[in-house]
């Protein structure tokens, strides 16, 4: 299959604001994902959502587990900041490659028809 380079980006040309931003959005799909299933499963009923050592239930177990996957979310997020705040420190002096973002020219129905 041949594909259509739509753009390439190295990535010593990220900004440091980037590297949160994509740590972020990816830490919110994990534990977002992550914390709708706790607050779903306390909301039945679960034992899964405990603060001040008491088990809570209902609409504030879902909130709390919410609440949870953010804080969850921007720890992670700093985290995955400051290992590319180093990458690009090193990537002053040694190059990492490029991202690049390809279009394989199909349109949808030619991929229905291709599986």
């Amino acid at each position: 299959m041949k594909y259509e380079t739509l753009r390439t980006v190295p990535l010593h040309s990220l900004t440091i604001s980037s590297y949160f931003k994509i740590g972020l959005v990816c830490n919110l799909g994990i534990w977002g994902v992550f914390g709708v299933l706790v607050g779903i499963s306390a909301f039945m009923g679960a034992d899964t959502v405990t603060f001040g050592e008491e088990n809570i239930y209902g609409f504030s177990a879902f909130i709390t587990a919410l609440l949870i996957s953010v804080l969850f979310s921007v720890f992670g997020a700093v985290f995955l900041f400051l290992g590319g705040c180093m990458a690009r420190l090193l990537g002053k002096f040694m190059s990492f490659g490029t991202i690049s973002f390809h279009d394989d020219g199909l349109d949808e129905e030619q991929n229905q028809a291709a599986e």
